[in-house]
């Protein structure tokens, strides 16, 4: 399995594990959706939007550096409006990686200024993809304990039950 076939893999288990936040915190109510918490200082919703919002602004750099627009945040200040959002990100995201080649991976990607200390450096594209989805995997994590807490439990979110739920008829018959 090659570097693109992971990125992918990661990025199938990033979407499938969002989904699954976004199923167990639909069944919250507003109050503890917007309750801040020790591990989720933002509040359900609004860490929900931080995810997605680093998820659509390194798709915007991906595809056309400095073509990030504001618009796609209209509507995340509600959880409909996250929950509609990450289904059109994971859509624009699953059609960007299916267009991606292994040398795509080694493009270098300036980052934005205020991305921490990084003057002069550029990363290859592989790396960025893998900072969102590790950022992703974080605060799915804040959310999985808020809404846990409130008795709206996501299950398990580990990537080898992505990949079991996947591949189960595949590796059920030994094809591989």
């Amino acid at each position: 399995m090659g570097k693109l076939e992971v990125i992918r893999s990661m990025f199938g288990h990033n979407e499938w594990a969002n989904n699954k936040i976004l199923e167990a915190a639909s069944k919250a109510s507003a109050e503890e959706l917007s309750r801040k918490s020790g591990l989720s200082p933002k509040g359900v919703t609004d860490t929900l939007a931080h995810a997605l919002g680093t998820q659509i602004f390194w798709l915007g750099e991906w595809k056309e550096p400095g073509s990030f627009s504001q618009s796609w945040f209209q509507g995340l200040d509600s959880f409909e409006g996250v929950r509609e959002g990450f289904g059109k990100s994971h859509q624009a995201l699953a059609q960007y990686l299916a267009g991606l080649s292994d040398a795509d991976l080694e493009r270098l990607i300036t980052p934005p200024e205020w991305w921490g200390d990084t003057p002069g450096l550029r990363f290859p594209l592989w790396h960025i993809m893998l900072q969102v989805i590790e950022h992703s995997q974080q605060h799915r994590s804040e959310v999985a304990q808020a809404i846990s807490e409130a008795g709206s439990s996501p299950g398990e979110l580990d990537y080898i039950d992505f990949a079991i739920e996947a591949n189960r008829a595949e590796w059920v018959a030994g094809q591989r």
